[in-house]
């Protein structure tokens, strides 16, 4: 598991009805995320900290209070000193840059994330 802390950098409407995309980046810039969400799941405002979790086990019920989704990493790519991976979460489609190294992630491998506000 590995979760960071992150500031919501923008919220905008997709091409895909009823879909937002959401835009965040860690306070030290070396992590983003960004992601397409259901509109009425959204409950994150611009400029707002989140803490983002990611990992390989499904979440203990009631832990969070925020966001849960499970999905699928479809692609990978290591660039420089960055790990890009893509997950889709039922078809909704997110991208992480991380530090190399930071996950031990595999492709078509589940994937459960996290989202919630501090």
């Amino acid at each position: 598991m590995v979760s960071f802390i992150a500031v919501i950098k923008n919220i905008a409407a997709t091409d895909t009805k009823n879909t937002l995309r959401l835009e965040a980046e860690s306070e030290d810039k070396d992590k983003t995320f960004i992601c397409e969400l259901p509109a009425e799941l959204n409950v994150f405002n611009k400029d707002e900290r989140v803490e983002i979790e990611l990992s390989h086990s499904k979440p203990a019920e009631g832990k969070n209070l925020g966001i849960e989704l499970a999905g699928r990493i479809f692609n990978m790519e290591k660039i420089e000193n960055a790990l890009i991976i893509q997950v889709s979460f039922w078809g909704l489609l997110s991208t992480f840059t991380l530090p190399k190294n930071y996950i031990d992630a595999q492709l078509k491998k589940n994937i459960y994330l996290s989202i919630k506000k501090i």
